[in-house]
């Protein structure tokens, strides 16, 4: 055998391709009926887009959207073994811009069809119980305005498909038809794939869990960490006591967190915007060098800031006789799956905090202004601009705690209490941060992270037995009120699981079980309610509602 034989293994090709690549005129892709179906909710898909956004925003030359896993086929198709979730919801994205651009219809039909044509063979088909209605209601043009009026019998795929395109219409109407287009245009040309083909499915069903789940990347901090100490001067022992104290740092945040510390937080703190192409050690080192020589960040600006991250991540903020609250606010925050109200946090942290009740006051508002951004209060295309200002303005009092600052617009303020008020059936992740918000604000409320096990149980439930029927007669009543906090508890995964559409008796009794199970402020809030009503539902919503506003600074 010659080990010195290069080239590519036997069965396995490997490239890096654009969205227009994958979808303009290569083998057309099919889910294979092995693969689960649509699973993407509301948050998945606005965390994409908005990633998208932001990318496009800065101007990066790519956006990686992921490693995408094909199997080649005799018919000389590919399946798609790894990537369907994100291959679909960028379907979707092509077919809103598609009826929204009359110019680029035709072109953009063409990466969603062969050769454009409305009739013609999808560039994606998804599993055949869903590939009908996908063709129908989002690869013809025309599809999305027939999506939009009720169905009957749709699976749960496919109303998340619906959900999807109602969240793709909701962030893109924000943008002018001009923006649109070159959104789209980036999209195809800078959204970018790991795509790798294996010539048969054994070999692709050991690739992605491998990829995912083995080995530990070198990432940008690795490399720049030997970089700074050899240009930052010190001498041998100063630069080994640098070198631990990186490393201790390390340590105590976790790799992740620091590198999210060095690669992420900091350059914007710095730079007072995201770098335009996340890892790109040039712009990190441009962005270490205007704070001063390497010198002063590794002895002076990485403890100051790594210091103040560490407070952030373990809520252990002093404030004072104001610590408790201001603590309890930050554990909230960082149920959020959105960062960028991170880099604001740390830079107060470490440069500009003084008295414990203006402490308590910024994190009051940036909590506020946190949430409005993930529950899509504010407008995707400008949160990142949003939160620099604040950096912007961090040591003016007067302008930070102002409008268009860390203070709410009338408008934003109004979108907030609305989101708060209605919890949309599948957007569980927006829900479930709402609930353990509230569940905080209440007295004797506990603060939870999202690792907890306290899940969302709907009292009236979804799925309605017989008797919930009897009590709920009216279809349109029951769906208005299953899905708004009044109707919330949190009880253990294990719990919620065994109580399923059980009448109130039953789950009441099993809410305050003497099981050893923790019962959360939430639950606790209905103990000896005997009859779960509409009218009880409502008031306990508005009530509910209230508190966390006021806890939140809105009323």
């Amino acid at each position: 055998m010659d080990y010195s034989a290069g080239g590519l293994p036997i069965g396995l090709t490997a490239q890096i391709a654009n969205l227009a690549a994958l979808f303009g005129g290569g083998p057309l892709l099919r889910i294979p009926a092995y693969q689960r179906p649509y699973t993407w909710t509301a948050s998945e898909v606005l965390a994409l887009l908005t990633d998208l956004l932001l990318a496009f925003q800065r101007r990066a030359p790519y956006y990686f959207v992921g490693h995408i896993v094909l199997v080649r086929c005799d018919r000389g198709d590919f399946e798609v073994a790894d990537g369907q979730q994100r291959l679909a919801t960028l379907t979707m994205v092509l077919a809103y811009a598609r009826d929204h651009l009359p110019a680029r219809s035709e072109a953009l039909q063409g990466l969603i069809t062969v050769d454009g044509a409305a009739e013609a063979l999808p560039r994606l088909r998804l599993r055949r119980a869903d590939e009908r209605f996908f063709l129908e209601y989002v690869q013809i043009p025309g599809g999305l305005t027939r999506m939009r009026a009720p169905g009957e019998g749709r699976s749960d795929s496919q109303t998340l498909i619906c959900q999807a395109i109602e969240t793709i219409e909701e962030t893109l109407a924000t943008l002018d038809l001009e923006t649109l287009d070159q959104f789209i245009r980036f999209i195809a040309r800078c959204a970018t794939f790991d795509v790798m083909i294996a010539d048969e499915r054994g070999g692709a069903a050991t690739i992605f869990p491998t990829m995912n789940n083995r080995g530990r990347s070198l990432s940008g901090p690795d490399i720049l960490k030997q970089e700074l100490l050899e240009r930052s001067g010190l001498a041998d022992a100063q630069a080994e006591e640098a070198a631990l104290l990186w490393e201790g740092l390390e340590d105590r945040l976790g790799r992740n967190a620091f590198a999210q510390l060095v690669g992420e937080i900091l350059p914007i703190i710095f730079n007072g915007e995201q770098l335009r192409a996340p890892g790109d050690l040039n712009a990190l080192r441009a962005a270490i060098q205007k704070r001063g020589p390497p010198k002063v960040f590794l002895t002076e600006l990485l403890p100051r800031y790594g210091a103040a991250l560490v407070e952030l991540r373990q809520a252990a903020v002093k404030a004072g006789a104001l610590s408790a609250d201001v603590n309890r606010r930050i554990r909230r925050l960082l149920t959020l799956p959105e960062t960028l109200w991170l880099a604001p946090a740390v830079a107060f942290l470490a440069d500009h905090r003084t008295t414990p009740q203006r402490t308590l006051r910024f994190f009051k508002a940036l909590e506020a202004m946190g949430l409005a951004s993930y529950l899509n209060a504010l407008r995707s295309d400008r949160k990142e601009r949003r939160f620099a200002r604040i950096l912007q303005t961090m040591g003016d009092e007067q302008r930070l705690f102002g409008a268009q600052q860390l203070a709410l617009s009338q408008v934003e303020h109004d979108a907030l209490l609305g989101r708060i008020n209605v919890q949309k059936r599948g957007e569980s992740g927006h829900r479930r941060v709402v609930v353990l918000w509230l569940n905080a604000a209440l007295p004797g409320g506990e603060s939870l992270g999202l690792d907890d096990d306290a899940t969302v149980e709907h009292i009236l439930p979804t799925n309605p037995n017989a008797d919930w029927l009897r009590a709920f007669p009216n279809k349109d009543q029951r769906r208005e009120l299953c899905d708004i906090l009044g109707n919330f508890v949190l009880i253990g995964a294990a719990k919620n699981d065994r109580l399923g559409n059980n009448s109130f008796p039953i789950k009441m009794k099993e809410y305050f079980a003497d099981d050893g199970e923790p019962i959360f402020a939430l639950t606790r809030d209905i103990k000896g309610i005997t009859e779960w009503t509409p009218e009880m539902i409502r008031a306990r919503h508005e009530r509910l509602v209230r508190i966390l506003a006021e806890d939140l600074g809105l009323i």
